[in-house]
């Protein structure tokens, strides 16, 4: 267990053992801080792009209603004339 969290701190021969497991457990918990901050921002990332999928398709739907709407009123506009 300690040569995994010595791998990841300063190995100084001065550092005593309580010094360096204090400072490999701030390490450690920097990386999982860091680890989850980025798993949280490529989920929301990966939503924001799921949603932009299922987005767009609906905005083209709309922009074609849009349009269709516009032919029917210029219809009746002819008609009545």
């Amino acid at each position: 267990m300690e040569i995994v969290l010595e791998s990841s701190c300063s190995s100084s021969p001065r550092v005593t053992d309580g010094e360096r497991m204090r400072e490999c457990w701030k390490m450690t918990v920097f990386q999982h801080h860091k680890i989850s901050m980025l798993a949280v921002m490529d989920r929301e990332r990966s939503e924001w792009l799921e949603g932009q999928k299922y987005e767009s398709p609906t905005d083209e739907q709309k922009s074609k209603q849009k349009k269709e709407r516009e032919r029917e009123r210029e219809r009746e506009r002819e008609e009545e004339r």
